[in-house]
């Protein structure tokens, strides 16, 4: 049997969704029978329900038992609200209730499975006590409900939606349309009232978003006419407070006044500044050494004491606790943190725990996985210099050896620091990179449409470099790559759905050299110093194939350096010239002599025949 695996969170957007879906449902769903009939009707019901749901979420497709079981759920949580306020106006004799909770849904579902919570009322009944209106009359002796509409465009909405976080959103919604609106002291229903249409709104925003491929302009395209057309509109419903006979504090006007605890620094810096100006330091922090030492904090108590009596290990105790925090806990930076992402070949879910877990341990060492993503894009080109279509991706040659440039410079500061002093204003760097291109074939052919049909993802044609060296003018090693046949820094300038063939990657190449030759130096700024690098680039990432067809040797079996064919190299005498301008690709296999097997037959030869145990005839013969 299979363990229960606990499902994903359940967000406020997705609480409301269901609770709109179950009203239209309500009915059947709710029904009080128990037969057959009535539960295979309530099944379908529910799942009718899911499948709504799953058309309309942005977040998590949930099943109808799924559904089901949290529905129950937050019936049981409103039935236990509701009889916590009934036990407050019992326990109070008909006064104030308990301050309900911030939750947007209770009312909507007290709405709808009120019968089944307070019960059927009956007017005429002398036992009958309306007592939730008690409160309501209480309030109302000190304030009265105004009511104001307003609006807003759907437009200026959504660009304030845009710029959220999708947990966080409707929170920093509700905080945008009050400072809009400067909404002041508005009811706790009316807000309730608010931040649900907020929710569902949001979430209508969020389908058409997803629909809409999270782009912008095509979002604005999409839904012009819903965007134009009428606004949002919230009805704000705000207490205005009226003078009262009751007491004092009732009488005072205005919003009501906070504790001293729950207050602000800045209002309580207001509240003492009489006390402030009417005693001294001394009298103030013996004060506090009593009130803490009647309260049973005696530590605080006796640290208090210290300082006023010695202040200078006030400041000795802080330097000593910020300098330990400090060693304690020295986050990594971006950049450190997305080389660990990637050395310890990480995901984005691993990560994730591993900085969850360190900081519940308290060890705030990793930064957000948002920061790692930011530290990415800063080692991008930028995207106008990307071309990406269908059959093939490519970047700019110059974009990305620039962005190489200032990435090794960045990374080698200290060095690059060390040996600016030594060197003549007008020098330059320079940096030595290797690249090549390849071919495969035999990839899955998946049923992609290509907009030409000979298009085919079944072969692969790639372009790329390694960078080497930076060096000085001075030949001064800079910088130099550790494992030079790694693909750790491999870093590629183009790939092609093309099959590998002669006059491909003649045409491809002469791309690349053009680029190569129209090469400018790379301007880098280190510390208010601007750095000049000159690139250099050697065409030996190759294989014999790419060889002959760049040298226009036509036989696998002819050096593309000398020309010879294995015929003309048994004649020992023989002279070849050499085409030095092929000298960059590498020695010839050709000419590597292989003598290993010749060497098995030269010792084979030496030794003697070894006899097994034969008879006196048979051995005569052997």
């Amino acid at each position: 049997m299979s363990d229960r695996k606990r499902g994903p969170n359940w967000h406020l957007a997705e609480k409301i969704l269901l609770v709109d879906l179950v009203t239209e449902h309500f009915s059947i769903i709710e029904n009080k029978r128990t037969d057959g009939i009535t539960m295979r009707q309530k099944n379908a019901e529910w799942a009718k329900i899911a499948e709504s749901y799953n058309c309309e979420t942005t977040f998590t497709h949930r099943a109808a038992d799924n559904l089901k079981a949290q529905w129950e759920s937050l019936k049981k949580s409103t039935r236990k609200e509701a009889a916590a306020v009934r036990q407050s106006l019992i326990t109070t004799g008909g006064g104030l209730p308990k301050p309900k909770t911030n939750d947007p849904l209770y009312d909507k579902i007290m709405g709808l499975i009120s019968t089944t919570v307070t019960g059927l009322q009956n007017p005429f009944d002398s036992d009958n006590m309306e007592s939730t209106n008690m409160s309501e009359e209480v309030q109302d002796n000190f304030a009265c409900v105004e009511k104001n509409l307003y609006s807003i465009n759907k437009i200026e909405f959504f660009e304030e939606w845009l710029k959220h976080e999708k947990d966080k959103r409707c929170d920093r919604l509700f905080e945008f349309i009050s400072t809009k609106f400067n909404f002041s002291d508005i009811t706790e229903e009316c807000e309730r009232e608010i931040k649900m249409k907020l929710a569902s709104i949001s979430s209508k925003i969020a389908t058409r978003w997803v629909s809409s491929g999270k782009s912008k302009e095509r979002f604005l395209n999409k839904n012009k006419l819903w965007l134009e057309g009428q606004e949002i509109e919230f009805c704000v419903r705000s207490t205005l407070p009226q003078p009262s006979t009751s007491t004092a504090e009732l009488s005072r006007p205005g919003r009501p006044r906070k504790d001293f605890e729950d207050a602000s620094f800045k209002t309580k810096k207001r509240r003492v500044e009489d006390l402030v100006q009417s005693r001294s330091v001394g009298e103030l922090m013996t004060a506090a050494e009593v009130a803490a030492r009647s309260t049973g904090q005696k530590n605080v108590a006796r640290v208090i004491k210290d300082i006023g009596e010695n202040p200078a290990s006030a400041s000795a105790c802080l330097n000593i606790q910020q300098t330990s925090a400090v060693q304690r806990d020295r986050p990594l930076s971006n950049d450190e943190a997305l080389a660990y992402y990637i050395d310890s070949k990480s995901t984005t879910h691993s990560y994730k725990q591993t900085r969850k877990w360190t900081m519940k341990v308290g060890h705030h060492v990793f930064p957000s996985y948002e920061c790692i993503v930011k530290a990415k894009k800063k080692c991008y080109p930028s995207e106008e210099h990307i071309v990406v279509t269908q059959s093939r991706a490519e970047i700019e040659l110059q974009a990305i050896l620039n962005k190489t440039a200032e990435r090794l410079i960045e990374a080698q500061r200290e060095v690059v620091t060390s040996v600016l002093p030594n060197i003549s204003p007008n020098s330059s760097f320079t940096l030595i990179s290797k690249w090549g291109c390849d071919g495969s074939s035999g990839h899955s052919a998946y049923k992609q449409r290509f907009e030409n049909s000979e298009d085919t993802d079944e072969f692969l044609f790639v372009y790329s470099f390694v960078p080497l060296r930076l060096i000085d003018e001075g030949n001064n090693i800079i910088w130099q790559n550790p494992r030079p046949s790694s693909t750790i820094f491999c870093r590629p300038i183009k790939f092609i759905f093309v099959k590998e063939t002669m006059e491909m990657t003649k045409i491809e190449t002469n791309k690349v050299l053009e680029q190569i030759n129209n090469l400018e130096p790379t301007s880098c700024d280190l510390a208010g110093s601007e750095i000049s690098v000159k690139h250099k680039l050697l065409l030996t990432m190759t294989d014999g194939k790419v060889c002959n067809v760049l040298t226009e040797t036509h036989s696998s079996q002819k050096c593309y350096i000398c020309g010879a064919t294995p015929t003309m190299m048994n004649d020992e005498g023989r002279h070849f010239d050499s085409n030095q301008d092929n000298f960059g690709f590498g020695l010839s296999t050709l000419h590597a002599w292989i003598r290993s097997f010749e060497c098995f037959l030269h010792i084979s030869y030496k030794l003697d025949i070894k006899n097994g145990k034969l008879g006196l005839p048979r051995k005569k013969q052997v």
